[in-house]
């Protein structure tokens, strides 16, 4: 499953605010204009927002504006974009699949967005008061604090659930069951025909529900997911355009430049070329996080 910069939770770094096996709560200061295009990773996250303003993107363009106070939550399924509008303190803890109980993954996962919420003064500050008794647990690891600790992230996680919108009019288990397919086939040829065959509704019915929930035809949203992944490779790897369009799903090298032109704006070889000179690569930012500047 690849939708752009895959992240494994093993080897995110240990130099964090703290670390437990199973969890890190890592804290980040961003530049403004710092940009990571689209992403994925195998385990989940709270972020918070402690100063400064983000735009979160979806694959299929759908833009979020988080301004400080802000905090979601993602799984390995929300694929995204950060845009940083502002310099930026964030607040991160990552944490894998085993480290808090199956209904929190299941919450977590019922929507193919992430759990976004901008509390009240009050919510705020209990958020923030558990994520101190968090790194506090973990640096005395006092009797029982690996529960303790799981239970004050539950907490915060049931806390972004209720106050984050839902996606309304949505059949979430067709949608979820859509994106799930997509990610894990959309280089082997998969139309929309395979998929609803898959999920037992007509092509007709599931071409509606892209259009009305993503703003775009399956065919665009494909196109996104390769793109997003071959700018990945761009960006970071030094394979030839040829095998990068093979790698991204694409049968001829001339169908790839024309959709990668089409959806940046630019040729494939100038997007890696306007590319060269960033300061710091996504998988730099998210295997080193940075301590905040004072």
């Amino acid at each position: 499953m690849n939708t752009g910069i895959f992240i494994p939770f093993s080897t995110i770094s240990k130099n964090a605010l703290a670390y437990l096996n199973g969890v890190w709560i890592t804290p980040s200061f961003q530049k403004a204009g710092m940009t990571y295009s689209m992403f994925f990773h195998d385990y989940y996250e709270v972020e918070f927002i402690i100063s400064g303003k983000v735009q979160l993107q979806t694959p299929w363009g759908k833009k979020i504006i988080l301004p400080p106070g802000s905090v979601y939550c993602t799984s390995p399924l929300h694929a995204r974009e950060l845009v940083y509008l502002e310099t930026s303190e964030i607040c991160n803890v990552s944490f894998d699949s085993n480290f808090v109980p199956d209904d929190i993954i299941t919450l977590i996962n019922k929507q193919y967005t992430p759990l976004i919420a901008q509390p009240d003064t009050e919510t705020l500050n209990f958020i923030k008061m558990q994520l101190r008794q968090m790194s506090i647990e973990i640096s005395e690891q006092r009797p029982m604090y690996k529960t303790v600790v799981s239970k004050l992230l539950q907490s915060i996680i049931i806390m972004i659930s209720r106050l984050s919108p839902t996606d309304s009019d949505i059949d979430n288990s067709l949608i979820q069951k859509c994106l799930f397919i997509i990610l894990n086939n959309y280089k082997d040829a998969v139309t929309l025909a395979d998929i609803a065959k898959t999920l037992g509704i007509t092509p007709s019915y599931l071409g509606k529900l892209f259009k009305k929930n993503f703003k775009c035809s399956f065919n665009s949203y494909i196109n996104a997911i390769k793109i997003s992944h071959a700018k990945s490779m761009l960006a970071l790897t030094d394979k030839n355009i040829k095998e990068i369009a093979q790698l991204s799903g694409f049968d001829s090298v001339e169908y790839f430049n024309y959709v990668f032109k089409n959806n940046t704006g630019m040729s494939p070889s100038n997007y890696k070329k306007s590319i060269k000179d960033i300061d710091m690569q996504i998988h730099e930012y998210l295997l080193k996080p940075q301590k905040s500047e004072q």
